[in-house]
């Protein structure tokens, strides 16, 4: 017998009414201890992945703040002792454009040799440089690339175990 549709076939064999039941699925003790241990492990390699970055970032912005002072310093410098230049040099006499005033510094060449400032800013900033060596930034980003990576395998382990508990490493 050909049937067209559903409505045909309903008339011919009718179906008693759909109902939904709820079936609450629960782990066993030791699945639930299994889960417990992925989860946690998951929990803690997220977090400190996520402490590292916060550590991370507020020490990008002490950094940074640093920097900002510093430079702010020497501008404030650089401008005391342009004022102090200028209080020194004679009003009605003719101005050296050079900057080469101070006689100590004036070599054989007449005061042209750059190799160093008079007030030795040159020494200062590169003494302040040297703060901060790199060796600490990439242990740093070593370590925060190592936390990222131990996050993800745990992720992955609890994606496992959501398939199937024996995929993990997790298994005995």
């Amino acid at each position: 017998m050909w049937r067209n549709s559903k409505a045909v076939q309903a008339l011919d064999h009718p179906l008693p009414p759909r109902t939904l039941q709820e079936a609450h699925l629960r782990f066993s003790a030791a699945e639930e201890a299994f889960y417990d241990v992925i989860l946690g492990e998951t929990r803690r390699a997220f977090d400190e992945m996520t402490s590292h970055q916060r550590q991370q970032q507020q020490q990008q912005q002490q950094d940074q703040e640093q920097q900002q002072q510093d430079q702010q310093d020497q501008e404030q410098q650089q401008q005391q002792q342009g004022s102090q230049q200028q209080q020194q040099r004679p009003a009605d006499g003719p101005v050296d454009l050079t900057g080469d005033d101070d006689p100590v510094y004036q070599g054989r060449d007449g005061g042209h040799a750059h190799a160093t400032h008079a007030n030795g800013t040159a020494a200062a900033a590169g003494a302040e440089k040297k703060k901060h060596p790199r060796t600490t930034n990439r242990r740093r980003r070593d370590r925060g690339a190592e936390l990222v990576q131990e996050a993800h395998g745990e992720l992955h382990q609890l994606r496992l175990a959501c398939v199937h508990p024996k995929l993990t490493r997790y298994w005995r």
